[in-house]
């Protein structure tokens, strides 16, 4: 007797926000891994890490707003499968530059613009600085090494991404019709103030020659 054919991507909205809390989940456990190998001096792979952790809370926004969209236009809480192959696809939750633009959240002010929103509208130059920051390479002439990254670049992103936690708030833990209640408010204030707390623990590039 053959096995029922197993979907591709999930059919239906509760599984969507499963999925947002488990990326919820693996950001904090990527920028908690960064703060560990930042504080042993490891520069290039905290920066690595910091960055996959910014594409995972880009992920969320996507994910959110895409099924958000879908349950509204469609009047149901079973997904169309057109719109689920759109957003896993390579151009959308597989493609890292898409990550790390849905993560962008401070935009221009007073004329300044932060320089981890700039590498990523640079020619996907972030995503670069991640390849860069895990593999030797050989480009324009030269070797290029991972510990060309130091301390400013991971402590930047790290910043940068704690900033999108404070962001994004209680998203992962409210469903589209939930307004946020004093326990989803309370679960997200705990994991940023863990967050935080090992953010806080981090020399500043400034002060780690003090």
């Amino acid at each position: 007797m053959s096995q029922p054919k197993q979907a591709k991507n999930p059919v239906r909205y509760a599984t969507t926000v499963r999925l947002e809390r488990a990326v919820y989940a693996n950001a904090a456990r990527l920028f908690l891994d960064a703060c560990t190998l930042y504080r042993a001096g490891a520069f290039p792979s905290a920066y690595a890490l910091a960055i996959l952790s910014f594409e995972e809370v880009g992920k969320i926004q996507m994910m959110d707003h895409v099924c958000s969209e879908a349950v509204l236009n469609d009047g149901g809480f079973r997904l169309v499968p057109d719109r689920m192959d759109h957003l896993f696809s390579r151009q959308m939750f597989y493609s890292h530059r898409n990550k790390q633009e849905w993560g962008i959240y401070r935009g221009r002010a007073k004329g300044h613009q932060p320089v981890v929103e700039r590498l990523v509208g640079d020619h996907s130059k972030l995503d670069q600085h991640k390849q860069d920051s895990l593999y030797v390479g050989f480009k324009m002439g030269g070797i290029r090494v991972p510990w060309r990254f130091r301390a400013t670049h991971a402590y930047r992103q790290l910043r940068y991404v704690l900033g999108a936690f404070e962001n994004i708030a209680d998203l992962p833990f409210c469903g589209i019709f939930e307004d946020s209640t004093h326990k989803t408010k309370r679960e997200a204030k705990r994991i940023c103030r863990a967050l935080h707390k090992a953010f806080d623990a981090l020399r500043s590039p400034r002060t780690r020659n003090a």
